[in-house]
């Protein structure tokens, strides 16, 4: 039996295209945001955290409909922080996640991760901004400044 062109070639392709291989979707996840790492270039975000409170960071991999899958890491991630002054870190034992909490209003840190997956490298940052926390209470301040002068007559 002779195949048509184009049943000997989705045949071939079946046979000798990788397509059956899992490509995992990793998502850097911020607190109820989740942003999509691509392998080909750097992701990059921005953000602000109250002073009054903390922030996880947290890597998820999904496949191809969104489900989340096991990660399996070649090694754990690397997260980097920039600037400790503004919020330190606190990476988890197993590297998933990274919490950090705030130190300074006005101040800003950069923190970086990168995590190879099946030989494929996703890397992603985040600009965290300290903020003032939510309204407390209130407080009286006083200003004191010298008394205008007398007019002169």
């Amino acid at each position: 039996m002779r195949l048509s062109f184009w049943a000997w070639f989705f045949r071939w392709h079946h046979e000798h295209h990788e397509h059956h291989r899992f490509h995992p979707h990793v998502w850097l996840q911020i607190n109820q945001t989740a942003i999509l790492l691509n392998s080909l270039e750097r992701t990059h975000a921005m953000s602000q955290i109250h002073i009054d409170q903390v922030c996880t960071l947290s890597l998820v991999a999904v496949d191809s409909k969104g489900n989340q899958v096991a990660l399996n890491p070649d090694a754990p991630p690397n997260w980097t922080n920039s600037d400790e002054s503004a919020a330190t870190s606190a990476v988890s034992a197993d590297g998933l996640t990274d919490t950090l909490t705030p130190v300074a209003v006005g101040k800003t840190t950069t923190v970086n991760v990168s995590v190879s997956i099946g030989g494929v490298i996703f890397t992603a940052s985040i600009d965290e901004a300290v903020v003032a926390g939510a309204v407390a209470g209130i407080k009286i301040v006083e200003t004191f400044a010298p008394a205008a002068a007398a007019p002169t007559p």
